[in-house]
């Protein structure tokens, strides 16, 4: 991958990097320190970069932490079916189900409760759509993305940044610890009209074509989580 062998050191000049920061550090989490660029971007096709030989697959499973002025949030994960466009999002505890199928209801599921109900889009968090969008159609980047690849500086560590932008309109950037990386180290995610934005930190990231491999029996069997038949026993309920 050409991008990255090491850049010539030098200072960049003050437009360049007001422009990255502004691309890559606006954070729905107010007082979020953005990781910083230190190199300048160049441009690469997806089978050039990290992300496009990593990132799509069928079935993902991934569990994160969202990024906040206090540090890390809880563990959280996503299971997905991304050709069906069906995700859970939550944790064992609570979720919810976004179905492209039924764009108009999510379901929200309490597994303690044993109870689920219908909910209005409108009331995802903004990690929930991302996530759910972001996975949606195999969750890969067509061959006509073009991505910015740069260094950056994050709490003291140098990490190396894919951002590119998905047809559904949402921009990406992966945050990867080094060239051999499979996985993001971090992911920042923001809305098409860049209303709203948010990094989380990738605690386990699995992507593939078959699901035995990639989600764990408990959240695959006797249905996925993403499947609101798993439920049918719980209060709420309706076919």
């Amino acid at each position: 991958m050409r991008w990255m062998k090491r850049l010539a050191a030098g200072v960049l000049a003050a437009g360049m990097a007001l422009a990255l920061l502004t691309a890559c550090g606006s954070s729905k989490n107010d007082g979020v320190a953005p990781p910083v660029p230190i190199t300048p971007p160049k441009t690469e096709a997806p089978n050039e970069t990290i992300t496009g030989h990593n990132v799509g697959g069928k079935y993902r499973y991934l569990q994160y932490r969202v990024v906040g002025t206090s540090g890390v949030g809880e563990l959280k994960y996503v299971v997905t079916n991304g050709s069906d466009g069906d995700t859970y999002v939550g944790n064992d505890d609570k979720g919810v189900i976004i179905s492209y199928w039924s764009r108009n209801t999510d379901y929200r599921v309490d597994n303690t409760a044993t109870k689920i109900e219908g909910a209005d889009p409108s009331t995802e968090t903004w990690d929930e759509r991302a996530l759910h969008l972001f996975s949606y159609n195999n969750g890969g980047f067509p061959n006509s993305t073009e991505f910015k690849c740069y260094s950056v500086k994050y709490n003291g560590k140098e990490y190396l940044a894919e951002e590119g932008r998905a047809n559904n309109g949402y921009k990406y950037i992966f945050y990867y610890e080094s060239a051999a990386s499979t996985a993001p180290a971090y992911m920042m995610m923001e809305e098409p009209d860049g209303s709203a934005s948010g990094m989380i930190k990738i605690e386990g990231w699995v992507v593939g074509n078959d699901m035995d491999s990639v989600i764990p029996e408990r959240y695959r069997t006797p249905r996925p989580v993403y499947s609101k038949l798993r439920y049918s026993s719980y209060t709420g309920y309706s076919a």
